[in-house]
């Protein structure tokens, strides 16, 4: 985490116009979760001045109740635009967030594969369950309605490399697709016809952060493209505010 601060307050000197976002599977069973428990992890993103995030699965190891402890201590949205809980038919967390950069507006909405769902609800069977409506035309209906407020559109899916490849073939409108779920690394980031959206996925296992750089015209069309996978490795220096953070909540 200290490596990744770096690298994070790097990119952020060279341009203010930086969104940093987490794609799931991030709190529980990856190898920096392993190294420091998960309320230690939503402090340091906190720190590190996280935009957004859409859980995943494994996310969700503690169970459901436990999450929502952990969203509540989060100074960022957490967003899943297609699950709902049982009990109310009512998304757990916002669908969507929009974010302005340099007087533009940027909406990042979330997307969960249903995946999520069996891993859950095996864990919760007579507590509050989740459902999970299709990926596609909850992308597809929010797409259009965002549309209206602003024609930057970022989706934060963990659905899997493949799903968010036809995520980006069948629905226009979407500027591009950072994705998690499948463990896949997929830089240079991938240009997808018919409509032009950018996909990308950063590996998995914190091992890794992915910079993806996109210049984008006032009709929203992404005009250039390119990036770069970090690997975060030892030769990177640890940010000294990280250290004392980690330090400090290994000692409580």
């Amino acid at each position: 985490m200290a490596r990744r601060a770096t690298v994070v307050k790097q990119e952020r000197a060279k341009d203010q116009n930086v969104l940093l976002l987490d794609a799931g599977d991030t709190l529980f069973g990856s190898g920096v979760a392993n190294e420091a428990d998960s309320t230690t992890l939503v402090g340091a993103m906190n720190l590190m001045r996280y935009d957004a995030m859409v859980p995943g699965e494994g996310d969700f190891a503690g169970g459901l109740t436990a999450l929502w402890s952990l969203s509540d201590r989060a100074k960022f949205p957490w967003l899943a635009a297609n699950l709902q809980l049982t009990s109310t038919r009512q998304p757990p967390w916002k669908p969507y967030v929009i974010l302005s950069k340099d007087g533009r507006k940027v909406a990042i909405l979330g997307i969960v594969d249903e995946t999520l769902v069996r891993a859950v609800n095996a864990k919760v069977p007579d507590g509050e369950r989740l459902i999970v409506t299709d990926p596609f035309q909850k992308a597809r209906d929010l797409v259009d309605q965002l549309h209206k407020e602003t024609n930057v559109v970022i989706v934060l899916s963990h659905l899997g490399l493949d799903k968010d490849v036809k995520l980006a073939q069948e629905i226009g409108g979407i500027t591009a697709i950072i994705g998690g779920h499948s463990r896949a690394s997929a830089y240079p980031p991938k240009v997808v016809a018919p409509h032009g959206t950018v996909v990308t996925q950063a590996g998995y296992n914190g091992e890794y952060l992915g910079v993806l750089r996109l210049k984008i015209d006032q009709s929203g069309q992404v005009v250039e493209s390119g990036g770069e996978l970090v690997a975060l490795a030892p030769e990177i220096p640890e940010d000294s505010e990280m250290k004392s953070f980690l330090a400090a909540s290994r000692k409580r």
